[in-house]
């Protein structure tokens, strides 16, 4: 990261007296100025969608199997995911919760996902149908969910999300 780029996140950090969702917003401002101005071309483009896909269906096959060492892979160091409630929670915290057994996801079915790239970020947005288990109990659920993904050393990381559980109406 350049110095630059370092002096920013800093400002903006200092700035932030709001609520933790707020700091969400300055990750996507952030990615965003850190890519202006790269050349992207089509295909790759067309790759890196692909590739952003099928991180997605990685990262559901490893939650629905709890699989912690490929959830490692798909979610960045500096992850951070804001639940329906707006509580933030670290990678580790995730990670955590889904090793300690408490909350397991047993079925994730996309009925959504869309795809804004922007060179070496792109924000996804998209909705899924699940089953959980929590407390003994099994339930579905329904979420619309914002990640953004970010281009690190060639590959594909998730590194921020924000659930959202819709009002019981149709969705799609």
């Amino acid at each position: 990261m350049g110095a630059s780029t370092a002096a920013m996140i800093r400002t903006a950090r200092a700035r932030d007296t709001g609520p933790p969702r707020n700091r969400i917003s300055c990750l996507y401002t952030m990615a965003w100025m850190r890519s202006k101005g790269r050349p992207h071309d089509r295909n790759l483009m067309r790759e890196d969608e692909q590739q952003i896909h099928m991180l997605f269906d990685a990262g559901d096959r490893a939650l629905m199997a709890a699989d912690i060492d490929a959830l490692d892979r798909v979610f960045a160091e500096d992850y951070v995911q804001y639940d329906p409630a707006g509580q933030a929670f670290t990678k580790q915290e995730v990670l955590n919760n889904l090793r300690s057994g408490k909350t397991r996801y047993p079925v994730i079915v996309s009925t959504r996902r869309e795809i804004r790239l922007f060179a070496n970020f792109a924000i996804v947005h998209g909705s899924e149908s699940d089953e959980v288990e929590a407390e003994g109990k099994r339930f579905a659920v329904r979420y619309l969910y914002m990640d953004v993904v970010c281009k690190r050393d060639g590959r594909w990381q998730i590194v921020g999300s924000q659930l959202v559980k819709p009002e019981d109406k149709e969705y799609s």
